[in-house]
């Protein structure tokens, strides 16, 4: 079995003039959560489990986008909540501890870090 451990428990300073008080991994792209694009991609590597890391403030926001986005998905989401933002190697620590395979499954992280604008038309 192949799990992905999603790291969006930062603060998003970078981009907080851009999203307010919304979670990175909550950035609409093209009607829908970053979350789910970067879900519907791992799926496509045979993905099936995710534990997603988030701050204590993205919870709500979190369980609203699961029951919205993902409820047609036959996917594990295992929700951690890193209580304070101390960085990725933090937010890793977190996922681990709370793992519930074998420690022989495999993982892949994925970070939600940079959000670029970008447009792929002529001008």
């Amino acid at each position: 079995m192949v799990e992905a451990i999603i790291l969006s428990a930062g603060l998003g300073t970078r981009v907080k003039t851009v999203i307010g008080s919304l979670p990175k991994a909550m950035i609409p792209i093209n009607g829908r959560p970053l979350l789910y694009h970067m879900v519907v991609l791992a799926r496509r590597l045979d993905v099936h489990r995710f534990i997603i890391v988030l701050s204590p403030r993205d919870v709500l926001e979190f369980t609203r986008s699961v029951q919205n986005f993902f409820s047609t998905f036959n996917i594990e989401i295992v929700p951690v909540v890193q209580d304070a933002p101390r960085g990725p190697g933090d937010a890793m620590r977190c996922a681990v501890e709370r793992r519930f395979t074998s420690p022989k499954s495999r993982s892949m992280i994925v970070l939600v870090r940079t959000v670029f604008q970008c447009s792929f038309g002529k001008e």
